[in-house]
Formats: structure tokens, C-alpha cells, sequence
């Protein structure tokens, strides 16, 4: 049984691939009731396809935000579709 208040994480060096994965939760021998489980996170890594942005890029944007007095943050790379 875990420790009251504790977490568990499972790490896998070699990825699992495909479009489903399955998880069982199996009782102890000792429980009387199944498991149960209050939250999980899983995360993927992404490769992107597209290349970083040029710093000469950042520069260009960065005088263009100077000279028009753009005092917001942006955010990501403005040139990249949205989609």
C-alpha cells in the first residue's frame, strides 16, 4: 500500500508508442476494498518540425516593439501558423 499523503511516480527510459496504453490497479492482498486512484499525469514528448527562431529574427522584432512602444509580453514566435 502506499503512504498516507505520498506519491508514486513511474518512469519509462524506453517510451511506449501507440495510440492506446493501458493501466491496471490491482488491490493488495491484505485490502478488503479495490483500489482506488485521485489523479494521474502522463506527458509526451513533441518533436518540433519547425526550426527555432533566427536571433536576428528576435532582434528585428525586438527594435520594431522599442520603436512602436509595444509594453506587452509575446509570447512564441509570431511568425508560426496558429494551427
Amino acid at each position: 500500500s502506499p503512504r498516507f499523503l505520498y506519491t508514486d511516480t513511474l518512469f519509462v527510459q524506453n517510451p511506449v508508442t501507440g495510440p492506446k496504453h493501458d493501466f491496471l490497479l490491482k488491490r493488495t492482498d491484505k485490502s478488503t476494498l479495490p483500489p482506488i486512484i485521485n489523479a494521474i499525469e502522463t506527458y509526451r514528448v513533441n518533436e518540433f518540425l519547425q526550426s527555432p527562431t533566427d536571433q536576428q529574427d528576435v532582434d528585428a522584432i525586438m527594435r520594431i516593439k522599442s520603436k512602436y512602444g509595444v509594453k506587452k509580453s509575446w509570447l512564441g514566435d509570431p511568425c508560426a501558423p496558429v494551427n
